[in-house]
């Protein structure tokens, strides 16, 4: 029997996942020589390896997949999740310092990038009522300035950046739940192997292909907190509420815009100010940490396989969720201008604007 047949014992018609490499006392050893080739064959075999090794690229997840996504409120507990036990604590004096030192600009620049997106949605709140304001002095429809369908375009723009946004931070939220829990009787061997993960190629059956064999790679050392997760939750939860509100409040500066120009340049500055956030991971994380976030675990589901079954409701999902995503956009892209324009802007009016 080779070394990879411990992936799996066959019980009846499903498979049951061994993890006998741990149920048996067998000590774990990340030693993959010095070849590539050697390091291969150890991986094929089952070997731990860590995150920063990056053996064999991207495990192969047939469902859905979520990574770490990169900007500057995930390089935040990014920062200390890349670092092995012994480099996270703060107490010693020396290496609390040193941490101060490495990740201090990466917190100044999410605080920064925090201040001033919340900043931006403070005074665009008062532009557009004194925009509204005007409008209503003036005696014209809130809608009204601009070429029509060029308003639409630009929303619409605007509408899939800040939508894309948020569906990164919904996988964010996926991925923060998939880390396993921290165990303290792994700290000896992460800090042994100098690393913050320590993964194991398995092998699973995908009954939704045949029952073909594949590889992922689970994590079988390492973790997070309750603490640190419910850290990670809170960056999560501001991140998305600073989305969602400069989503629905942005959307107004442009409706309200009173000419073409106005309407491309609103649309511009506010993409700009979504963008902040990775702008600022662009220029303040080192190529070091950029790295060890890129390198950071691959989490997701593969039919047919013990805790990484995919639900029917996945797989839907990954067959038909782009319609899903077609009818959320023409339904809140209207909530949202009915929000600020009611139903004035009618189909008499456009025929009178274009006259």
């Amino acid at each position: 029997m080779s070394d990879n047949d411990h992936s799996y014992e066959s019980t009846g018609s499903s498979p049951r996942f061994s993890n006998s490499w741990e149920d048996h006392g067998q000590e774990d050893h990340v030693d993959h020589g010095r070849t590539l080739d050697g390091k291969q064959k150890k991986y094929i075999n089952g070997a731990l390896f860590r995150v920063k090794d990056n053996i064999s690229g991207d495990p192969c997840f047939d469902v859905a997949e979520y990574s770490l996504p990169m900007d500057i409120y995930t390089a935040v507990f990014a920062s200390s999740l890349c670092l092995p036990p012994k480099q996270r604590s703060c107490s010693k004096g020396a290496q609390g310092c040193k941490l101060f030192l490495r990740f201090f600009p990466v917190f100044a620049g999410c605080a920064l990038t925090l201040f001033a997106q919340t900043a931006c949605l403070y005074y665009l709140w008062f532009i557009i009522h004194d925009m509204k304001q005007d409008r209503i002095d003036n005696g014209q429809a809130n809608c009204s300035g601009g070429d029509f369908f060029l308003r639409i375009v630009c929303n619409c723009a605007y509408f899939v950046t800040m939508a894309e946004n948020i569906k990164s931070s919904l996988n964010l939220c996926a991925y923060i739940g998939w880390i396993p829990a921290w165990n303290p009787n792994h700290e000896v061997i992460l800090n042994k192997y100098d690393a913050s993960f320590l993964l194991r190629r398995k092998i699973v059956i995908d009954k939704g292909r045949n029952n073909e064999e594949r590889a992922i790679h689970l994590v079988v050392k390492g973790g997070v907190t309750s603490k640190f997760r419910a850290f990670m939750y809170s960056l999560f939860f501001l991140k998305t509420a600073l989305e969602v509100a400069l989503l629905y409040i942005g959307s107004a500066y442009i409706l309200y815009a009173e000419k073409n120009e106005d309407l491309i340049l609103n649309a511009l500055s506010l993409a700009f100010v979504a963008d902040l956030d990775n702008l600022a991971y662009a220029y303040l994380t080192t190529s070091h940490l950029k790295q060890k976030m890129e390198a950071m675990p691959t989490f997701g589901y593969v039919r047919g396989g013990d805790s990484y079954t995919g639900t029917k409701a996945v797989e839907y999902w990954e067959d038909y969720g782009a319609w899903v995503l077609l009818i959320v956009f023409v339904l809140i892209s209207r909530l949202i201008r009915t929000s600020w324009c009611g139903n004035e802007y009618t189909w008499d009016l456009l025929l009178e604007e274009k006259s």
